[in-house]
């Protein structure tokens, strides 16, 4: 029998993935030994083979149906199923809105962007496990501008379907144990207690970050013990009844924190008590690979590609050392040049921005090296662009001139 041609395995594959297609759009057909099972459009492959057959989603698509591994997959978790997500190959139960109160309710978010943030496969595994059960937390380090809190709301819209209450407490000094706990307050002539955000969270199953958690004060961190270790629970000291808070079975916890490694000094970074950290999960957030972080950002900001790429590209050699300067080039202040862009040349915005962010001196160092960029200097050239520039010319075409030439 001779061998296929290009022509022929191209095909096959083709076929092979709109018969995919039309099985999730029909309702997928069970392929566990005789199983009779298909699905309507609104049901789940997945929910039956856990409720008939006793398998986990990832056993069932490796054994029965591997061709199911890309076909649902949006983004980095699979949405499938209408009560459960797949993560790292944990199942995950989806939070359930109904009847949830309206501090619940308010809180619900959901993802901005036409784009899915970009993870580390390597890390899928991880926050699949720590987000299976509210057991243990997760603690994102990494530097700043890395998408620690973004990745955070990005659980928090995205993998539990309908949304999930989310809470971000900044503990960089500000906060206080009353803002976190809760205190007396006194209503009409009466005394009350007023839940404070984390208890709301754990009463109502929301999501929340402890943003820069190594910066927090030491009565902060105590307060947080006891519902990391093995008790699971918080007792409200002050209030009159001191009751113990456990936390619903949706409520997860996420910590932030910037690193005590490297050349940027974080100011109030302290190093954080062992016996708390041992506590979470850590996952060290890095920068994006550069092709993921290019798509990224164009998609997130509507800047045109070769824009981003070149500032993505001068972001790099900043964070890895191959230029003199010792400053952060954050994928969000590559976001915040991209999105100015709009309206003035790259060059323009940055000789703006960058002082103010890096310092005058590290500053000056990243607008020399951008001023040789022809992307950087010019203005954007996006349709909307070039007709705003169009309506601001002569009639004679060939004497069009850019505002913004030296």
């Amino acid at each position: 029998m001779p061998p296929k041609s290009v022509n022929d395995i191209l095909s096959t594959r083709i076929k092979t993935a709109k018969n995919a297609k039309e099985d999730l759009q029909n309702g997928i057909k069970c392929k566990v030994d005789k199983c009779e099972f298909r699905g309507k459009p609104n049901e789940s492959i997945y929910d039956h083979v856990i409720k008939e057959h006793n398998l986990h989603p990832a056993t069932y698509i490796k054994h029965y149906a591997p061709e199911l591994t890309e076909e649902t997959a949006l983004g980095p978790f699979n949405r499938d199923s209408s009560n459960y997500i797949l993560i790292g190959g944990y199942l995950i139960n989806k939070v359930d809105t109904k009847g949830m109160p309206v501090e619940g309710t308010n809180r619900l978010v959901t993802w901005p962007h036409p784009v899915d943030f970009k993870f580390d496969e390597a890390s899928i595994p991880v926050i699949g496990k720590v987000l299976s059960s509210n057991a243990r937390s997760l603690l994102l380090e990494g530097e700043t501008g890395t998408g620690k809190t973004a990745m955070a709301r990005y659980i928090a819209s995205t993998t539990h379907g309908r949304g999930q209450p989310f809470f971000r407490i900044n503990l960089d000094g500000g906060a206080t144990v009353d803002q976190i706990l809760g205190k007396p307050t006194l209503k009409d002539g009466t005394v009350m207690w007023t839940d404070g955000d984390l208890i709301t969270a754990m009463r109502i199953g929301g999501l929340v970050v402890l943003d820069e958690i190594s910066a927090a004060r030491p009565e902060m961190l105590f307060a947080l013990y006891s519902l990391l270790d093995d008790d699971h629970m918080i007792v409200l000291k002050d209030k009159e009844d001191c009751e113990v808070v456990r936390p619903h079975p949706d409520f997860r916890l996420i910590a932030t924190t910037n690193p005590r490694y490297g050349d940027v000094n974080y100011t109030g970074v302290k190093e954080l008590n062992p016996a708390l950290k041992d506590r979470f999960e850590p996952i060290i957030i890095r920068y994006m690979h550069p092709d993921d972080e290019t798509e990224y950002v164009s998609a997130v900001t509507g800047a045109p590609s070769q824009v981003v790429h070149e500032l993505v590209s001068l972001a790099n050699k900043v964070r890895n050392k191959e230029v003199s300067v010792y400053a952060t080039f954050s994928t969000r202040l590559v976001m915040d040049l991209a999105e100015w862009s709009h309206d003035k040349p790259v060059y323009d915005i940055a000789s703006v921005l960058l002082p103010g962010k890096m310092g005058q001196e590290e500053g000056s160092k990243i607008l020399k090296l951008m001023a040789g960029v022809p992307e950087f200097r010019d203005a954007m050239q996006t349709d909307t662009t070039r007709r705003r520039r169009r309506k601001h010319t002569t009639a004679d075409e060939t004497k069009i001139t850019d505002e913004h030439e030296e």
